[in-house]
């Protein structure tokens, strides 16, 4: 039933993604997915293939919320936490983002990304 669970994009999200894409800013993923699953999802979900790196749990075996798996996004992009904004719909992975220096945004309301974008100076 893993289908059931997962059944489709987030339309919000997607637009938010495209958009930050044609300012050329570039875009990570960290997310906790098996190695299958994730296989499987870069087929469904067109997507996930625009991001510049994803940090995939399982290939890295850590898990968000544990600040290692943050740590290795970190040291593979060459950023400084304090120069990535951070979103994700998780407060513990938040709270993990927040205590490392990350500006983040605890998307709880997707119809509310591209504002919150605009906010941060992500988008015009």
């Amino acid at each position: 039933n893993w289908h059931d669970a997962v059944p489709g994009e987030i339309p919000e999200g997607v637009a938010a993604l495209e958009t930050v894409l044609a300012t050329g800013v570039p875009v990570y993923a960290i997310t906790n997915f098996s190695a299958e699953k994730w296989a499987e999802c870069l087929d469904r979900f067109a997507f996930l293939n625009h991001f510049e790196d994803v940090i995939v749990s399982a290939h890295e075996r850590l898990v968000k919320p544990d600040p290692a798996i943050f740590r290795v996004f970190l040291e593979r992009s060459g950023l400084a936490a304090d120069e990535c904004l951070f979103i994700d719909d998780s407060a513990a992975n938040i709270a993990t983002a927040d205590s490392m220096g990350f500006d983040t945004i605890h998307m709880t309301e997707p119809r509310c990304l591209m504002g919150k974008l605009r906010v941060r100076g992500v988008l015009q």
